[in-house]
């Protein structure tokens, strides 16, 4: 699989929506296709409910940084409820996720309405309704295997190959029909993501 370059993504969410099994998912897959990866997570308290931030760094040279990601090139929110309703990208709400964003990061948001677009910066913004998705595939509303698939797809990433490394993490954890369910997620987060803003 050809990286361009280090690509650094940063997770948003909640406790129990599956934030940090999104970007261990994603870092062993990457891995599994001979690309250097990080996944990581960083919380508060381990609660459901609480925030959690996630990180991905992939490169086709070696890392050797290990800190949290300040400027990343791409911020996947999995939570609707950390997104102002407003239309103001600078509604203090925001600012859990937008830190670092400027006019070149990549937003990738689980969001079933539009995006505040108010005094927003970026040009590149990505919603799907994954909750919703989740719901129908797995019976529950966690949204990360939709997401990931959102972001296979706008980082230009093979799904068939890493569709493999994916199924046989989630088959260590997880009965057969959920990990159908979780990669029938991945597709159609790859295949029915809306662009609000390009």
């Amino acid at each position: 699989m050809k990286i361009k370059n280090l690509i650094e993504i940063r997770w948003h969410g909640r406790g129990g929506q599956g934030v940090k099994t999104a970007s261990f998912l994603l870092a062993e897959a990457m891995i599994n296709c001979n690309v250097e990866a990080q996944g990581f997570p960083e919380y508060g308290p381990e609660k459901s409910g609480a925030p959690v931030s996630a990180y991905n760094r992939i490169s086709k040279k070696r890392i050797l940084t290990r800190t949290g990601i300040k400027n990343p090139e791409v911020v996947v929110i999995l939570d609707p409820s950390m997104i102002s309703k407003d239309n103001d990208f600078k509604n203090p709400l925001n600012s859990i996720w937008n830190t670092g964003v400027t006019e070149k990061t990549i937003i990738i948001a689980n969001l079933p309405r539009d995006f505040p677009e108010n005094n927003c910066s970026t040009e590149k913004i990505y919603t799907i309704d994954a909750t919703s998705i989740a719901r129908k595939l797995i019976g529950k509303p966690i949204p990360n295997t939709t997401l990931i698939g959102a972001l296979i797809k706008v980082l230009k990433l093979d799904l068939k190959t890493l569709e493999k490394s994916f199924r046989s993490r989630l088959e260590k954890k997880l009965p057969p029909k959920i990990v159908d369910g979780n990669i029938k997620c991945i597709e159609e987060g790859y295949n029915n993501f809306k662009i609000f803003n390009s």
